[in-house]
């Protein structure tokens, strides 16, 4: 297995270590990290108030703002690999993959087994092929962590529908409405940034939104939906070619002004320099 030094990647947003090495970690409830938990032996993981008996070739999936403890004393075989919704969230299917059941289903997490459970395959598919595009340079080695990180996601997709779990995980619930909130804001951001706009989507009054909101994300519906927003307008500047003022109308605004005022206001920059970050 390798060390901590053999997975130092240096991408902004994503990271890998080994298992044994996160256990000695204590989770940050107030950071909006995802993470995927590899494992290769046996493990008792208390996230929240849940506890999960995993096995060899097990992997778990635990969105934001959860508290992850290790059960085991001793440190356990595996990986974690880490990320935030800025750095994995580049298509629409990013956003339905990112905001499905995997992470947000009525469980605070969810343990699946298959392929990639395999050790020697996960080493290979996943470890080998960032550390080989680590000397490539950030922008393939960027472009490689996504696209390993989307092939894991794929495969809880295929297996949670294997397994039969979609179907018994559809019904209403305050987590399925503020995934449906999040979905809303991501399809109609451009039309309206108006917190009683989706209210009105979703029959709710402003109020209970902002309420559900503030429940699941610990942000309120507004600011909730202008992180969004930003989180689009900085993937645009540094993965597309477009000007700054036609990122500006992209997203909706129909002033290049106030979307530079907008970015400045909410990020501390100006547009143009995360355009700078994605050529250092």
């Amino acid at each position: 297995m390798m060390n901590s030094k053999d997975l130092e990647i240096g991408l902004q947003d994503f990271g890998i270590c080994t298992l044994a090495e996160f256990q000695q970690t204590e989770s940050d409830i107030t950071s909006d990290t995802y993470y995927i938990i590899k494992i290769d032996e046996p493990i008792v993981i208390a996230v929240n108030r849940e506890f999960y008996t995993l096995d060899s070739g097990q992997l778990l999936f635990v969105g934001p703002r959860k508290r992850i403890k290790f059960m085991n004393d001793a440190p356990t075989g595996g990986y974690v690999l880490s990320f935030t919704a800025a750095f994995y969230l580049r298509s629409k299917s990013d956003v339905k993959i990112l905001n499905s059941i995997l992470f947000y289903g009525i469980q605070n997490a969810i343990q699946i087994e298959g392929k990639m459970g395999n050790q020697a395959y996960f080493d290979t598919a996943i470890i080998e092929r960032i550390k080989m595009a680590r000397v490539q340079g950030p922008e393939i080695l960027d472009l490689v962590a996504h696209h390993c990180v989307e092939s894991i996601l794929l495969e809880g997709h295929y297996r949670l529908s294997l397994q039969g779990i979609l179907s018994k995980l559809c019904s209403s619930s305050e987590q399925i409405v503020f995934n449906s909130f999040n979905i809303l804001v991501y399809k109609y951001y451009r039309e309206s940034t108006s917190v009683s706009f989706y209210a009105n989507k979703l029959k709710l009054t402003s109020r209970r939104l902002s309420e559900l909101c503030a429940a699941n994300s610990g942000k309120s519906a507004k600011a909730f939906i202008s992180g969004i927003v930003v989180g689009e307008a900085i993937r645009l500047i540094r993965h597309s070619n477009l000007s700054i003022s036609q990122i500006s109308f992209e997203i909706g605004f129909s002033n290049v002004a106030n979307f530079r005022s907008f970015i400045k206001k909410h990020t501390g920059k100006q547009p143009h320099l995360h355009r700078n970050e994605r050529d250092q």
